[in-house]
C-alpha cells in the first residue's frame, strides 16, 4: 500500500456522513466523536500516520461547513499526536481526531481547548504545518508524569 492509499482509506474509513445521518435520525441531542488512525501498513512510518491524521482534521473541517447547514453545532474538530507516538515508543497511541456535534448549541459540551498555545515552529511536525494551506493553531499538552504520559500536540484549523 502507498503512503497516499492510506491516507485516502483512513480518511474514507472515518467519513463522517454516516455519523451525521444517524444523530438527525436519533433522539440523541450530541455525538463525541474520537478516531483514532490506523496503524500504518508495514514500509510506512509512524510519520505517515500523522500525514492521515492532518488530512482526517481537514476533511473533517470541510465536512462540518455542509453538516452546519443541516442544522448541527460543533466547534470543530482536534487532532491529537502523543509525542510518544512522534519518538515511536512501543504502544503508543497514535494520533486520534476529536469532534462533538450536537443537534443545539445547548446540547453542545463545552470545550475548551487545553494546553499552551505553542509556536508552530517548535513544533516537531513543523514540516506538516508548513506545507497546508490552512492556518492551524497548535497546543502543547504537557507531560504528565503520575500518568506516565510524555505530552501531545494539539492542532485545530483556525481559517
Amino acid at each position: 500500500m502507498t503512503e497516499s492509499e492510506y491516507i485516502a482509506e483512513v480518511c474514507r474509513e472515518n467519513a463522517l456522513a454516516q455519523t451525521v445521518d444517524w444523530l438527525l435520525q436519533s433522539d440523541e441531542e450530541r455525538y463525541f466523536a474520537d478516531r483514532h488512525v490506523a496503524t500504518p501498513p508495514e514500509g510506512l512510518s509512524a510519520h505517515v500516520a500523522c500525514l492521515a491524521g492532518f488530512a482526517l482534521l481537514e476533511d473533517w473541517a470541510a465536512d462540518l461547513v455542509e453538516f452546519k447547514k443541516r442544522g448541527l453545532f460543533s466547534d470543530g474538530p482536534v487532532l491529537m499526536i502523543d509525542q510518544e507516538w512522534l519518538d515511536e515508543l512501543p504502544d503508543s497511541p497514535p494520533p486520534h481526531v476529536i469532534l462533538a456535534i450536537a443537534k443545539n448549541r445547548e446540547a453542545l459540551p463545552p470545550f475548551a481547548l487545553s494546553g499552551h498555545p505553542a509556536n508552530p515552529a517548535d513544533c516537531p511536525l513543523r514540516d506538516l504545518l508548513e506545507h497546508t494551506p490552512k492556518q492551524v493553531a497548535v497546543r502543547w499538552l504537557e507531560p504528565r508524569e503520575e500518568l506516565e504520559h510524555a505530552g501531545a500536540w494539539l492542532f485545530r484549523i483556525v481559517s
